[in-house]
C-alpha cells in the first residue's frame, strides 16, 4: 500500500516536473518569438527607408499624398493609396467597393487621434499597434501550432518561417488589410 502511494506520488512529480519543463519551454519560445519579430520588424522597416532613399521610384504615387510625413512615403504605394481617398472622401467610385470598411473605420479613428495628438505621436501609436499585431500574430500562430501539432519544435519554426513573408512591407507596415487577416485568421475570429 505504502509502495503504490509513493509510485503514485513520484507519478504525479514527474508529470509536475514535464509540465513545468513545457511550460518553460513555451514561455521560452514566445519570448524568443517576440524578439525575433520586432527584429524583423525594425529590419523591414529600416530597409524600406533606405531604398527609398537610394533607388528611385518605379511610380510617382507618393508624390499625390503631400500631407504625408517623408518616413510615410515609401509605404503609400498601390491600395494604400484607394484607401486614403476613402478614409478621406468615402467610396465614391465602384472600384474602391472592392475594399472592406474595417480598415478604413481603425484608420479615421487615427485621423481622429492625429487631429487632437498631432502627427509624430499618431504615427509612434500606428507603428505601435502595427508591432502589436505582427508580434501577437506569430505567438498566436505558435500557440496554435502546438496544440495542433503537439511539437513545440516544430511549431517554433513554423512560426519562425512566417516571419519571412514574401513582401514584409505589405504585412508589417504598409495600411493594408493583411496583418489584421493573417491576425484574426490566426485567432480564429470571425
Amino acid at each position: 500500500m505504502v509502495k503504490a502511494r509513493v509510485k503514485q506520488r513520484v507519478q504525479i512529480n514527474n508529470h509536475m516536473s514535464t509540465f513545468s519543463s513545457d511550460h518553460h519551454q513555451h514561455a521560452q519560445h514566445i519570448r524568443q518569438l517576440r524578439l525575433l519579430a520586432t527584429s524583423c520588424f525594425a529590419f523591414a522597416a529600416a530597409l524600406a527607408l533606405i531604398t527609398s532613399w537610394i533607388l528611385p521610384l518605379f511610380d510617382q504615387s507618393p508624390q499625390l499624398i503631400t500631407s504625408a510625413p517623408w518616413f510615410l512615403k515609401p509605404v503609400l504605394r498601390w491600395d494604400a493609396l484607394h484607401y486614403i481617398h476613402i478614409v478621406q472622401h468615402g467610396y465614391m467610385y465602384e472600384h474602391e467597393w472592392a475594399f472592406f470598411p474595417g480598415l478604413f473605420a481603425v484608420m479615421r479613428i487615427f485621423e481622429k487621434v492625429n487631429t487632437m495628438l498631432g502627427s509624430a505621436l499618431t504615427a509612434v501609436l500606428v507603428s505601435t499597434a502595427a508591432l502589436f499585431i505582427a508580434c501577437d500574430s506569430v505567438v498566436t500562430l505558435y500557440k496554435l501550432s502546438v496544440n495542433l501539432l503537439a511539437n513545440p519544435s516544430v511549431a517554433l519554426l513554423a512560426s519562425q518561417l512566417s516571419l519571412l513573408p514574401s513582401s514584409p512591407v505589405t504585412l508589417w507596415l504598409a495600411p493594408y488589410t493583411e496583418p489584421f487577416f493573417t491576425y484574426l485568421s490566426y485567432r480564429g475570429e470571425p
